[in-house]
């Protein structure tokens, strides 16, 4: 039975990379192509191998593919994804952004979220041009991503819910789940002063169609988890062990090195 691809959207200021870097290490690279180079005509021989299609892009942008496939991305909470967007407009020359961010604080950063059409920015980006440049956006916008999340049988993965994802997402694609790598993801900020609970408070606000896509995914993640028949717990238990094991393993061997051995 032919496998089904995976449609990796490339959502800016998420881990994304982690599902091309999981693939690299449970299948391989050859496994994984651009949006462009599938749809080349000289890759067509190899299709049935390719299985992540990474997709610098919106859902509005889902090929038509021949074969089953489905989108997978990641989502965060609106503060968290303040913070980043903000240090990475304000120390990256290229973004579009950096003349503002390099030259204000992050609380009279957040006070131009909408001007800026920073605001609801995964919400933005997943609805494609329309998104990126509207000054309001409402509900209408984030029915819209819902609605193709839930007509293309998409996954998506919330930021504390990761390893969860990545299980179910393995298990989607006939991947081994009791043999994950280590990934390096990110993790919330830190608040510590009443200044900062305050702006995150305004931020989360400003936020809000993000943090209702936040609460959506949640609530699909552990639907879909449910609906999969998976132990999660019981398998996250077997990763855990496996790795410390594998530690333990490695710490000996490099024990033994060092004497000789």
């Amino acid at each position: 039975m032919q496998r089904r691809k995976l449609i990796n959207i490339m959502v800016p200021d998420t881990p994304y990379q982690a599902i091309s870097d999981l693939a690299k290490r449970l299948v391989a690279t050859k496994a994984i192509v651009s949006l462009d180079a599938f749809l080349d005509q000289h890759l067509e021989p190899l299709a049935p191998e390719i299985e992540v299609i990474n997709l610098h892009g919106s859902l509005t942008a889902l090929p038509v593919l021949p074969e089953p496939a489905f989108p997978v991305f990641f989502v965060r909470p609106g503060w968290d994804y303040f913070v980043d967007s903000y240090n990475g407009h304000a120390h990256n020359p290229n973004s579009p952004a950096h003349w503002f961010a390099s030259t204000v604080s992050m609380s009279e950063y957040a006070e131009h979220l909408c001007s800026l059409r920073q605001n609801n920015f995964q919400t933005r980006w997943l609805i494609g041009p329309h998104g990126l440049n509207e000054v309001i956006l409402d509900m209408t916008a984030l029915s819209h991503v819902v609605n193709v999340i839930e007509a293309s049988d998409g996954l998506v993965i919330p930021q504390e819910h990761v390893q969860e994802g990545l299980i179910l997402l393995a298990h989607r694609m006939g991947w081994p789940i009791n043999a994950f790598p280590k990934l390096d993801l990110p993790k919330s900020p830190q608040i510590t002063s009443p200044e900062g609970e305050a702006l995150q408070e305004t931020v989360t606000q400003v936020n809000h169609l993000d943090q209702k896509l936040y609460r959506y995914a949640t609530i699909r993640l552990q639907r879909q988890i449910v609906e999969s028949g998976l132990d999660i717990r019981k398998i996250i238990d077997t990763q855990h062990r496996l790795k410390l094991a594998e530690s333990v393993a490695n710490d000996t061997s490099s024990k033994g090195s060092q004497h000789g051995i």
